[in-house]
């Protein structure tokens, strides 16, 4: 079926499309690429999220852009202070952990859920920090082809970046304010005893104990949900803008003008056409096999930081006072959000898949006496394979049999040392 197009519209189309295919036709050459950080200045969440990495002591601004500072030596000083502040807090908790466990001063199912999300914790961030040159090239792709899509529009800041910025810096606060007021000032006394390894605090002053065990919690939670939190924005994001540069070239490679354009310019066009969205694929790709293990490791964790706050809240005799229940209830959200994140991310990214998917199919139909056809073919049944997998967590770790067994073998193992330790503990 021919449609017919008005010339206003059918002019737009070809634009667009010229505009597309030459951009992505051309390589970028080294000299090209200096010019992209001045570009990403309108990618505001993603350059947002980069800054914050810098506190934990992870880089993940490009090559060029660093290359392009006068100063060069600010950005390898950075890294090494958050570096050098990363593992400081995280001696200081792992150590206040350890004291807690040898003395017997607190629960051990805490002391084992503490040092289980710390070890995690700990691992996340040396996996990010391995990985940080290769986040930061797909970082600059990504850029570049959300750029050259996004070229006449101009971007504002979405309400996303305050809700995960509040999510980011919020959370540890929030949980550690939590913490401050369910604590009684008779009781301060323990806690700042964990803290300060058995010293003795010789004020009297209950508002200066609460500033300082609200300082001790902040660091402790800083270890324990900032960097996962950012790292869950992180692709959380990434899933986001290359959901919108497949939702955009959907928009512009519409059925009419589709087939108007097969029909226009024949073969050769279309077939770039096609590259362009390979190399979004690619793109896409490396995201899954750079965000794997950093997902699971998140998971992980607000898994066990959910179980834990659930069996605390059940298995416990004592009678909860109302800021205790909004604690836990403020851990398993911050756990559940985390999650929904990636999940919501990866539906999307799998629901624009589909839709190029019948865009390809019908590139195809257009073709069907042309030579092209039967290398565009292959192509497409190489992305239908990959695309065809059950995942989950924003398409990125393959839901198999072996990984829920694991993960409810762990759950359950947890749960019982748990309810063993904690039976353990009453007369």
């Amino acid at each position: 079926m021919i449609f017919d197009l008005f010339p206003k519209k059918q002019a737009w189309s070809n634009q667009v499309f010229e505009k597309i295919v030459v951009s992505h036709d051309i390589e970028l050459t080294t000299k090209n690429m200096t010019t992209t950080p001045k570009k990403f200045a309108t990618w505001l969440e993603i350059n947002s999220v980069i800054k914050l990495f810098k506190v934990t002591g992870i880089d993940l601004a490009s090559y060029d852009y660093n290359h392009l500072r006068k100063n060069k030596l600010l950005p390898k000083l950075c890294t090494l202070t958050g570096i050098f502040a990363f593992i400081l807090n995280f001696s200081f908790i792992a150590s206040e952990v350890l004291f807690c466990g040898v003395t017997g001063f607190v629960s051990p199912s805490v002391v084992i859920c503490m040092g289980s999300t710390l070890c995690m914790s700990l691992l996340l961030w040396i996996v990010m920090l391995k990985r940080r040159k290769q986040f930061s090239l797909l970082i600059d792709k990504s850029g570049a082809l959300y750029d050259s899509f996004r070229v006449n529009t101009d971007l504002k800041l979405r309400r996303w970046i305050r809700t995960c910025g509040y999510y980011i810096f919020l959370a540890p606060l929030v949980a550690s304010l939590c913490s401050v007021f369910s604590i009684q000032h008779d009781d301060s006394y323990y806690y700042l005893h964990c803290y300060t390894f058995g010293n003795m605090i010789t004020t009297s002053n209950d508002y200066y104990k609460d500033l300082l065990l609200l300082l001790f919690l902040t660091v402790e939670n800083y270890m324990q949900f900032f960097l996962p939190n950012l790292v869950t924005v992180l692709i959380f994001f990434l899933c986001e803008h290359l959901s919108d540069i497949i939702n955009i070239f959907v928009t512009k490679c519409s059925t009419e003008s589709w087939e108007e354009y097969c029909m226009v310019h024949g073969d050769a066009k279309t077939y770039k056409i096609l590259e362009v969205y390979k190399r979004i694929k690619q793109n896409f790709d490396v995201l899954n096999e750079l965000s794997s293990w950093p997902i699971f490791l998140i998971i992980s964790q607000k898994f066990l930081t959910l179980f834990f706050t659930l069996t605390v809240i059940l298995s416990s005799k004592k009678k909860k006072i109302l800021i205790q229940l909004i604690e836990a209830c403020f851990l398993a959200f911050n756990a559940v959000a985390s999650l929904v994140l990636l999940i919501v991310a990866g539906s999307r990214i799998q629901e624009t898949h589909r839709k190029i998917r019948y865009l390809l199919f019908e590139m195809i139909e257009c073709h069907r006496h042309v030579s092209s056809r039967y290398e565009i073919l292959p192509m497409l049944k190489t992305f239908v394979e990959k695309e065809n997998m059950v995942v989950t967590a924003a398409g990125m770790i393959p839901v198999t049999r072996s990984l829920f067994l694991k993960i409810g073998a762990a759950l359950v193992t947890y749960g019982v040392l748990i309810v063993q330790l904690d039976t353990s503990d009453d007369p």
